[in-house]
């Protein structure tokens, strides 16, 4: 007799690996998802915008800017924010997705090799990851914004990194993503699907690439704290 346990162990990863290889397959993506929008009073209502914003505000972070992403249908609103020093660039994102929220907080800095360090924060296992090698990236689970930020800063000591000009906000995350689908594309990893690039796809390559990250990141995400990284 086969023990139910082990049968769940082998299997449930090769279901996650084909439903994530489909699902990252058959999905049109904008290259620049981002727009920018006014400063919007929804900020002040937003419990976790407004939550992590201040921690953030309390380390002396500017807020740069404010931005959505219009296949949200105006339920999205996006703050950006950028530390004194301008060497960390912080994404909060709230998505109303009713009857919940989908929230979470991405930090930013430049390389001087032309990567980035990206450490976020979400609730949401097997999200899109990086494939391309052009964001370092680590996902935490469950962690407040200061922990968030003394992870990241811990994650660039002995680096050498190049702070972001003091305007940076939505078109500077437009542009890290642009040029991660553009490295992908020259890698076999994905298609441009029109001749003005403002939409692509995976190719199979990088469907199945995308489809072992997304299964790692699932399973690595019944274990708190630090999830596992991307490279």
């Amino acid at each position: 007799m086969v023990d139910s346990g082990l049968v769940f162990v082998v299997t449930a990863p090769t279901v996650c690996f084909v439903l994530g290889i489909a699902a990252q397959r058959l999905r049109l993506q904008r290259t620049h998802p981002y727009h920018v929008v006014q400063p919007a009073n929804e900020v002040s209502g937003a419990i976790y915008l407004e939550s992590a914003l201040a921690a953030l505000v309390a380390k002396g972070f500017t807020v740069t800017g404010f931005g959505t992403e219009p296949k949200r249908n105006g339920h999205c609103l996006i703050v950006f924010a950028l530390s004194p020093d301008r060497l960390i660039l912080a994404m909060i994102y709230s998505y109303r997705l009713l009857p919940s929220m989908i929230c979470w907080t991405r930090l930013y800095s430049r390389l001087s090799d032309g990567r980035y360090i990206m450490t976020m924060s979400s609730d949401l296992s097997g999200d899109e990851q990086d494939v391309s090698g052009l964001m370092l990236g680590v996902w935490y689970h469950a962690v407040t914004t200061d922990a968030l930020l003394s992870h990241h800063c811990r994650r660039l000591k002995n680096l050498q990194n190049s702070p972001w000009p003091l305007d940076t906000a939505c078109d500077a995350v437009n542009e890290i993503l642009g040029q991660r689908v553009e490295r992908m594309v020259s890698h076999g990893q994905a298609r441009w699907t029109n001749s003005d690039k403002s939409h692509w796809r995976y190719s199979w390559r990088g469907s199945f690439a995308q489809g072992f990250a997304w299964v790692r990141g699932a399973l690595s995400s019944k274990v708190s704290g630090k999830v596992k990284s991307w490279t």
